[in-house]
């Protein structure tokens, strides 16, 4: 029986797991039924299947993590408490699945039930409560093959879908009634370009991004009324990749592969540049980068731009451009939840916090469907939820369920190292023996000056996703300045320190937000410890504090840990 009132059974055959009624008040996100069994078998091709059939013994921890020991499989764990992170994808030898799970689009259609799904092997709708597909435009295939690669999306009122390929043309879609754009006239082919995105303004023409032939205006029955692009009338660019429109200032924003943000004003016959945000050399006001993306408003009527190959910027209503350093170099989507938050899909997915720039990560160890999310492909349903799609499927969430993790990573310090030479407990180390106990349990350790070339790793224990933890440390009376690194390189080295008294700090987060802290005395005990504040911060740090105390061979007294 696990914590939330869950009876879990192993047996020779398979594991099986009953679903109670949880005492506690969070839910459990696993997908099952109450009050019914459910059973799991090991599935070929599958790495989060359980690896084998015979489950002799069955522990959870305290991370809520359950443990399972199979015959002949090894160890296998289940997070009770995973975040309600869901996937969409192809499924293989089955009548209904997606035709492939590169995901170019993805737009909720008008009927709230549906959701359009564009990939490298044509489009699906796909209804939400059935979870049945019907396939358009693509080729049948056994494996995850590529077709008519569609690349975007827009819906008029009429219920008419505007389909937008690469390289295969401009699909006006109604019923069974289908209209397909190819060759517009004798300049303009779709076979020699992109479609990028697509939508409407209010005077009811169609505004259609392209990567080659500039920007494109269409009548409602797909009647082409004009085309901007350097080649034709000195538009400043050629290569569009992604469309906003104002319909209260009738402002059209335009990004471009190499001209970086368009500012433009429209009407019902005209169109008008109003500014060209791009990068300029030397100039910290200016887009970090010209090649530009995915745009999104906020409240307050700030821009939010996504450039590939340089991270995020804000171009607020009076034009004053900000650049943000968020880690992130590729930004492919961006939304904003109803709470505020902007998410970004790249490099996994990123929930932002605009006002404190807080920022919170994940990825496929939290049940993404990859690390790799594609360029302007997300949209949100009437529920809230949103859907983002990547290189292998779609991940869809309700924003306000995604909630950051509130259990400790426990800090330990694990090897004590000399000359790059492992020190062992008990054991003499050149003539005489350095620790008597474990590291984290030894009070005082004395290091000779020829001693003075030495490593102290450290771990912070998190099964939940331990790739994500991050650290950093600093030797106070040395060096002040906090050293960051990640969970591959958890070590910190020291050489030639002066005879004196100095003060190692260790910290650690589960990578759900950044790491604060501070230094003091307490007076009471006389222990050196590692005050932790933590207001507003989801997240919770602990800290391992060593002290160097000064004495001609530069002793290193430990005074205190905390967790």
């Amino acid at each position: 029986m696990d914590s939330f009132q869950h009876l879990w059974v192993g047996t020779n055959h398979g594991l099986y797991y009953w679903a109670g009624i949880p005492t506690s008040t969070e839910p459990a996100l696993l997908t099952v039924w109450r009050n019914s069994m459910q059973s799991f078998f090991p599935t070929d091709g599958d790495s989060y299947s359980i690896n084998s059939g015979r489950v002799h013994q069955i522990l959870e921890d305290k991370y809520h993590n359950l443990w399972l020991a199979a015959s002949s499989g090894g160890l296998n764990k289940v997070d009770l408490k995973r975040k309600p992170f869901f996937v969409i994808q192809r499924q293989f030898g089955t009548a209904s699945s997606l035709p492939s799970n590169y995901i170019n689009a993805v737009l909720t259609d008008q009927d709230q039930e549906h959701l359009w799904i564009g990939t490298r092997n044509g489009f699906s709708k796909y209804h939400l409560q059935n979870h049945t597909f019907q396939n358009f435009v693509h080729t049948p295939i056994n494996g995850d093959g590529s077709g008519v690669d569609v690349s975007a999306f827009y819906q008029q009122k009429d219920g008419t879908l505007w389909v937008g390929t690469r390289y295969r043309g401009l699909i006006i879609f109604n019923g069974n009634n289908r209209k397909v754009l190819t060759d517009v006239n004798a300049n303009l082919s779709f076979y020699g370009t992109s479609v990028e995105r697509i939508l409407e303004d209010r005077f009811g023409t169609i505004w259609v991004a392209t990567f080659e032939r500039g920007l494109l205006r269409f009548d409602k029955t797909g009647n082409l009324l004009q085309q901007y692009s350097l080649d034709v009338n000195n538009f400043p660019a050629r290569q569009c990749t992604y469309l906003l429109y104002e319909p209260n200032t009738d402002h059209l924003w335009v990004s471009s592969r190499d001209k970086g943000v368009l500012k433009l004003k429209i009407s019902a016959t005209t169109m008008t540049l109003v500014n060209n945000y791009q990068y300029e050399k030397n100039n910290p006001n200016s887009l970090s980068g010209n090649y530009a993306w995915p745009l999104v408003k906020d409240s307050k009527g700030n821009l939010w731009v996504g450039t590939i190959g340089a991270g995020l910027n804000k171009i607020s209503p009076q034009g004053i451009v900000e650049r943000w350093n968020i880690g992130y170099s590729n930004i492919e989507s961006l939304i904003f939840d109803r709470q505020g938050y902007l998410w970004l899909g790249g490099e996994g997915l990123m929930r932002l916090n605009t006002q404190n720039h807080q920022q919170i990560h994940y990825d496929v160890g939290d049940g993404l469907q990859s690390n790799s999310f594609k360029i302007g492909a997300v949209c949100q349903d009437k529920g809230g939820y949103f859907y983002f799609g990547g290189i292998k499927g779609i991940t869809y969430f309700k924003p306000e369920q995604i909630q950051p993790s509130n259990q400790k990573p426990e800090i330990h310090l694990t090897t004590l190292r000399i000359y790059n030479k492992e020190v062992h407990i008990g054991e003499p180390f050149e003539g005489r023996v350095i620790l008597s106990q474990p590291l984290d349990e030894t009070q005082e350790l004395t290091i000779e000056p020829n001693e003075n070339y030495f490593s102290i790793e450290f771990v912070g224990i998190n099964y939940k996703n331990p790739k994500k933890n991050q650290y950093a440390y600093k030797l106070v009376g040395s060096n002040d300045d906090w050293i960051y690194t990640d969970y591959n390189q958890r070590i910190a080295n020291f050489s030639n320190l002066d005879a004196g008294e100095y003060t190692f700090l260790v910290k650690t987060s589960d990578g759900e937000g950044g790491m604060v802290g501070q230094a003091c005395r307490n007076q009471n005990s006389g222990v050196t410890a590692l005050v932790q504040n933590l207001v507003g911060v989801p997240h919770l740090c602990f800290d391992f504090i060593f002290c160097f105390q000064r004495i001609p061979k530069g002793n290193i007294s430990k005074t205190g840990f905390e967790k």
